[in-house]
Parts: C-alpha cells; sequence; structure tokens
C-alpha cells in the first residue's frame, strides 16, 4: 500500500507545522506570559484563578498583543496592563503562535476533504 507522493509531502509538512506550533506554545508560555504575570504580580495583580492548567490565558494574552485597540473591558484579564507591559519580541512571538495554529487547522481542513 504505497502512498503517493503528494500525501507523503503533506504528511512531512503537517508534521513540521505541528511541531512549529508546539515550540510556539512552549516559547510563548516561557517567555511572554511568564514575563507579563512577573511585571503584573510586582503590581500586585495576581494571574487569572480561573485558568490554572488548561492554558487558556495563553490565547487571550495573544489576542491582546496582536490587537492593540483591543477593548480594556475583558473581564477575565487585566487588558491594561498586558498592553503596558508587552515588548516586540511578544508581538512576534503571538504571530508565530497565531500563524502555525492557523497553518494547523489549515492542513486539518485539507486533509479532511482530500486525503480522507
Amino acid at each position: 500500500m504505497d502512498m503517493p507522493l503528494i500525501e507523503i509531502v503533506f504528511v512531512i509538512t503537517s508534521v513540521i507545522i505541528f511541531l512549529a506550533w508546539g515550540v510556539g506554545v512552549l516559547v510563548f508560555a516561557q517567555v511572554t506570559v511568564k514575563h507579563l504575570e512577573r511585571e503584573m504580580s510586582k503590581e500586585g495583580i495576581e494571574p487569572p484563578q480561573w485558568d490554572r492548567g488548561v492554558g487558556t490565558r495563553l490565547a487571550m494574552y495573544s489576542t491582546i498583543i496582536l490587537r492593540p485597540n483591543y477593548p480594556d473591558t475583558n473581564p477575565f484579564v487585566n487588558v491594561a496592563a498586558i498592553k503596558r507591559h508587552t515588548r516586540k519580541i511578544d508581538w512576534f512571538l503571538s504571530m508565530w503562535l497565531r500563524v502555525s495554529f492557523g497553518l494547523l487547522c489549515l492542513g486539518c481542513l485539507i486533509h479532511a476533504i482530500y486525503f480522507d
């Protein structure tokens, strides 16, 4: 049962994209989230209590970093503190996280349509 060349290339590309997303999640969590929460704790702002181990705040932090005009009315995280402590590297890591996740979703969609 030989796989066609296009399917082999697709599988290799999918694995690379999945690894890039996984590394992006780890790097974003270790660099950006730790920096933001350390700086916010200096101001007496605690990390969200509702997100213990789930990691949903990574997506929220990433959205706030990428959208400078994000409204300050989010009840789950302190948007003003996140904006205040964001560095340029945080924007790049957030973009890496979002682009790799988008490519991962696109790969899943392509697989479901063409290879299933």
